[in-house]
């Protein structure tokens, strides 16, 4: 913001947000659960690990 410009209170804390929101890496907040995923731009690799498949219901064994 330049100097001697006159903000009203919640503008300026909107624009503190906007500034520290552009900041922030968008990869944060992807959701991607730790040590699954890798990229290697510099070697041309990415490497996913998929998770277990779920385990079956037990069947319902009826006498």
């Amino acid at each position: 913001m330049k100097p001697g410009v006159v903000v009203p209170a919640g503008k300026q804390h909107e624009l503190k947000e906007r500034q520290s929101s552009l900041v922030l890496r968008d990869d944060e907040e992807d959701g991607a659960p730790p040590h699954r995923t890798r990229v290697d731009l510099d070697g041309g690799v990415a490497v996913v690990r998929l998770p277990p498949p779920p385990t079956p219901p037990s069947p319902d064994v009826s006498p």
